[in-house]
């Protein structure tokens, strides 16, 4: 399963979850990491071992963090996740024992490093917003719901297949900016997520605990889950469909993207209660429909088809694809701090004052990888400090438009060498 290339560090051994299926799961993933990070069934934060089972109701951001995580290693999620010194100052009372193997990282966090240099500054400028969501925020996604179930209700009530797309293209900016808050603490609107067939509880193993933490890596289940169809790991054992044929067939991918989440829930018998949530559309198009059950199928059939595709196109090439910016196989920067390593696997578009399409199209996308739980409409708030931290350090920050990102993401799908000349060296 795993692509075949020399590793960007060779001293880290090669994730368990990789040989347990032909392709991976979210579940697998955890199982693979309990079997890896040396946690012995508590949880791992640098090389100490915490029993937080006791903490788990009185968690703020939900217990669900703490049961996902149990048994595994959360040294990156606990730094990102918690930019107060309290989290912290709170460790002591839950030290179990130091862990008897080192960690299964390539990443660090020293006090004296970047990362930590640079939360603590952005401590000082955020304070308790670093914990808020922001009104603006609040207000543009309800409003999208609202426009959503409207478009739903006329492409129902008038058979219209141009309300179908309407509907279809409010439910993708809906869909990114509930991202936006199943990132934090507990929220009844991060459940807007799982009316477009995908799941809380699963993105926040894929996305947050996965992708967010191991950019780009053969720890990013956004980079494995897709291996079978895409493969934009440069290395020279790349087949030819992939290297010539994957950047012509992807785009008919893209409709099935979403629909293929949910089944694959449903073959795996791991579908939970809030996924019933999905059936909201199709129940309230068929309430106000004039037609029959084959006419409001075949309407939500299309609104989500284009939503899964509108949402692809998005994600796909929104940050992280380009033949200038880091893939597990090139070769990393000497100093392994975590900050400049999402640093290297990101890249922000250039112009990002708009902040409807920061929040609607994952922009800012380097704060947002560093601070996840800050939210978007906080983010320009911290856009000054970040600079200054960064031309302290000699860190030059690049910048894609989204032109050269979309045509960065086909290229690196064709890629079969690995960059030993990134700019960072």
């Amino acid at each position: 399963m795993s692509p075949r290339f020399a590793d960007s560090w060779p001293d880290r051994k090669e994730p368990s979850y990789l040989s347990a299926a032909l392709v991976p799961t979210v579940d697998l993933f955890l199982k693979g990491a309990k079997q890896d990070d040396g946690a012995e069934g508590l949880w791992r934060i640098h090389d100490s071992l915490y029993d937080l089972s006791h903490w788990m109701d009185g968690h703020p951001g939900g217990k669900q963090w703490l049961q996902l995580t149990q048994g595994t290693d959360i040294t990156e999620a606990f730094e990102c996740h918690h930019i107060s010194p309290k989290a912290e100052s709170l460790l002591p009372k839950y030290f179990v024992k130091k862990a008897s193997s080192p960690r299964n990282s390539p990443y660090t966090f020293h006090k004296s490093g970047f990362y930590r240099t640079l939360k603590s500054e952005i401590w000082n400028v955020l304070g308790t917003k670093a914990h808020q969501f922001h009104p603006r925020t609040i207000m543009y996604i309800d409003s999208i719901a609202l426009l959503f179930l409207s478009s739903l209700v006329l492409a129902a009530a008038y058979n219209s297949l141009v309300m179908a797309v309407v509907a279809g293209s409010t439910l993708t900016l809906l869909t990114v900016m509930a991202h936006n808050f199943f990132h934090r603490r507990d929220s009844w609107r991060m459940y807007y997520f799982h009316l477009s067939f995908l799941s809380v509880r699963d993105w926040r193993i894929s996305h947050v605990l996965s992708h967010h933490l191991y950019t780009n890596t053969d720890k990013d289940l956004e980079m494995m889950l897709f291996l079978p169809w895409f493969d934009w790991f440069p290395h020279n054992q790349k087949s030819w469909v992939h290297v010539y044929l994957s950047p012509l067939y992807a785009p008919v991918t893209y409709p099935f993207i979403w629909l293929a989440q949910i089944l694959t829930r449903v073959f795996t018998k791991s579908l939970t209660p809030p996924d019933a949530l999905c059936l909201i559309p199709p129940v309230l198009m068929y309430t106000v429909s004039s037609g029959g059950l084959l006419q409001v199928l075949l309407l939500w059939g299309l609104t989500m088809g284009w939503g899964s595709f509108m949402f692809a196109v998005i994600g796909l090439n929104a940050a992280h694809h380009h033949p200038e910016i880091f893939h597990q196989g090139d070769s990393p920067r000497e100093d392994r701090d975590w900050g400049l390593n999402q640093i290297d696997a990101v890249r922000s578009r250039p112009d990002e004052s708009n902040q409807f399409i920061v929040l609607t199209t994952f922009g800012d996308h380097t704060l947002h990888h560093l601070f996840p739980t800050v939210d978007h409409c906080y983010l320009p708030v911290i856009h000054e400090a970040f600079h200054r931290i960064c031309k302290k350090w000699n860190i030059q920050l690049d910048t894609k438009n989204g032109f050269e990102l979309l045509k960065g993401q086909i290229a690196q799908l064709s890629r079969t060498e690995p960059n030993h000349k990134l700019k960072y060296l």
